[in-house]
C-alpha cells in the first residue's frame, strides 16, 4: 500500500565520470509522526569503512544537508560510495541503503559531458509511524 510508504529523491551530478552528489530534492511525508531526518555517510578508499561527514554526524534535515553541502561543500559531495539513513523523530534508525554512484553513472557521464539524474527509494513504515 503506497499510503504506508516513506520515499525520498537525491541528486547527483556526473562530470566527465565524477560522481558529486547535490544533496536531496524530495522527501513524501505521510505520517507527521515521523518527521524524517537523515545522515549521509561516504567510503573511505584507503580502509573502505564508512564515515559520517563534518556537519553532518548527527542526524538533520533534508534541508540542513542541502545547507551544508551549499556552504561547506563547494555545492556538491564527491565520492564513490554513500550511505543514506533515514531516521524518525526521536532519532530511531528506520532505513538505510548503500548506494555506489560510480556503478549508477549514465554511460553519457564519461565522454566530457555534465549529466544531472535523480534516485529515489522507498520503503514501508513501521506501523508507530503511521498515521
Amino acid at each position: 500500500m503506497t499510503e504506508n510508504k516513506f520515499s525520498f529523491t537525491i541528486v547527483f551530478a556526473f562530470q566527465n565520470g565524477t560522481p558529486l552528489f547535490k544533496g536531496f530534492t524530495l522527501e513524501t511525508m505521510i505520517s507527521k509522526r515521523l518527521a524524517a531526518k537523515y545522515r549521509v555517510l561516504v567510503l573511505n578508499p584507503k580502509d573502505l569503512n564508512f564515515y559520517t561527514i563534518r556537519q553532518m554526524e548527527e542526524p538533520i534535515t533534508q534541508q540542513e544537508i542541502n545547507e551544508v553541502i551549499r556552504k561547506h561543500y563547494n555545492g556538491a559531495m564527491l565520492a564513490d560510495e554513500f550511505v543514506f539513513e533515514v531516521f524518525d523523530s526521536s532519532n530511531k534508525k528506520i532505513f538505510a541503503t548503500r548506494f555506489d554512484a560510480r556503478e549508477k553513472m549514465p554511460i553519457e557521464a564519461s565522454n566530457n559531458k555534465s549529466i544531472y539524474t535523480t534516485y529515489s527509494w522507498a520503503f514501508d513504515l513501521p506501523e508507530n509511524l503511521i498515521n
